[in-house]
């Protein structure tokens, strides 16, 4: 199928390089800005991972891609980083938090990364939940 769209001149793009500069706060993604904020709140990448539903490993990986862009080498200098001000998803003036607004109605990454995932009852929990009857 790929073969005969190609030779139709249809070409697929697959991600690609958003525009954004290389280096500093501008430069880094929705999740990377989210992963900043919960590693300067002092979670582990274990913790950050469970929060953000990735791998312990993914959370290493975006922590090194922050490193490099911030120019910085460890997660004490990320810290003082993220207290001097992290700009929000929507923009990148770091003193402006609350002004921010996301295409999907969340006001800033530090609502993203303190929202909790709803609990439901599980099989065996005590809840019959709805699957079961009483």
């Amino acid at each position: 199928m790929r073969g005969a769209l190609r030779r139709l001149g249809v070409r697929v793009r697959h991600g690609g390089a958003a525009d954004r500069p290389v280096q500093g706060w501008a430069s880094l993604t929705d999740t990377e800005l989210r992963v900043a904020r919960l590693v300067a709140e002092g979670l582990t990448n274990r913790q950050a991972a469970a929060r953000l539903f990735v791998s312990p490993r993914t959370i290493s990986a975006h922590l090194r891609h922050i490193f490099g862009k911030l120019q910085i080498g460890s997660r004490v200098e990320l810290v003082r980083t993220v207290a001097a001000g992290v700009p929000t998803v929507a923009g990148p003036d770091p003193g402006d938090l609350a002004a921010a607004t996301h295409p999907f109605g969340i006001v800033n990454a530090r609502d993203v990364v303190r929202a909790e995932p709803p609990t439901i009852g599980l099989p065996g929990d005590g809840d019959p939940g709805p699957w079961r009857r009483s």
